[in-house]
């Protein structure tokens, strides 16, 4: 009994020391870097600034799984873009602009956006 107790105690101890790693900042960047660099110009439209933040989200998290990035942006189109037609439209970018920087991870966000939605979204650096 007492050797069962010591090694419970043991494995809660050892256990302790274990840090688990959460699963969505599997090669996260520095989003504070990156947010400055996508600043939509003024005045420009909704579907761009979409664009731009979803190219931000997706190589923020393009280390990581195809679903993994997906998910987060799927997150921001569900808690970002309040307009249910926008939202929509923001879900429908997702696979795509997804692809893309896969495909090109050194891309910048205005040819993404041109790509995905069929207009310049350009941006302050």
């Amino acid at each position: 009994m007492m050797k069962t107790v010591a090694f419970l105690a043991l494995v809660c101890v050892a256990s302790a020391f274990v840090v688990p790693q959460k699963a969505d900042q599997c090669g996260a960047v520095d989003i504070t870097k990156s947010a400055k660099r996508y600043i939509p110009v003024q005045n420009s439209d909704a579907t761009c600034e979409i664009c731009l933040d979803l190219v931000l989200i997706g190589e923020t998290y393009a280390e990581c799984e195809e679903a993994i990035m997906q998910h987060h942006m799927d997150a921001y189109c569900v808690e970002k873009v309040k307009n249910k037609a926008s939202q929509a439209a923001c879900k429908l970018m997702i696979d795509d602009i997804a692809h893309a920087i896969i495909e090109d991870t050194d891309e910048n966000p205005t040819a993404v956006c041109k790509r995905v939605i069929h207009k310049t979204c350009p941006y302050n650096n």
